[in-house]
């Protein structure tokens, strides 16, 4: 953890005011960029099923095994609680999909700040401008500290891994290795 992920988040802007009259519009519209009652009501069902597949999937998981090798929750936040009413009523279906190779995962999961982690082929698609998936690995980002105390406590606004684009960069740069090993 730098020094920076330490530091106390003493001055932020709480927008969201929880606990006073309207924070749930304020939430929406600043966290997910709502601005109508229909787009919050679009939300909230689509929330509301992602939510719910991700506590499946976590439960499904330790008790059976990997239910979906495609799945992931496409939101930066969680719903609210009022907002998982009905949930029983949410119907899941699982993708299967395949696994990723090794190398794949840690493509899809580490930071550019780790690409002395991978073979040599793949560094410079995590830091090089003419990487053609540079865009998935910013230097800069967003931070929201919203009602954290420390920095490390906050939301890493990312962009999600694109993963047809991360597997065709990947197969790019296998074809001009010859000698591909983990101990570089």
């Amino acid at each position: 953890m730098d020094a920076k992920q330490t530091e106390k988040v003493d001055k932020y802007e709480d927008v969201v005011q929880f606990g006073n009259a309207g924070w749930r519009h304020r939430y929406y519209s600043t966290k997910f960029f709502v601005r109508s009652a229909e787009q919050m009501a679009e939300l909230q069902v689509k929330i509301r099923q992602a939510y719910v597949e991700g506590l499946a999937w976590v439960f499904a998981y330790y008790y059976k095994g990997c239910v979906s090798w495609e799945w992931y929750y496409p939101f930066h936040y969680a719903p609210h609680a009022a907002d998982l009413v009905n949930c029983d009523k949410v119907k899941i279906e699982w993708n299967m999909g395949q696994p990723l190779c090794p190398l794949q995962q840690l493509m899809a999961v580490l930071p550019k700040q780790s690409a002395h982690a991978v073979p040599s082929c793949y560094r410079y698609l995590l830091g090089s401008p003419t990487s053609p998936i540079i865009d998935l690995y910013p230097s800069n980002f967003k931070l929201d500290v919203n009602g954290a105390a420390f920095a490390w406590m906050g939301v890493n606004l990312l962009p999600y891994i694109e993963m047809p684009r991360l597997l065709k960069a990947m197969a790019d740069a296998d074809e001009n290795e010859t000698n591909l090993t983990i101990n570089e």
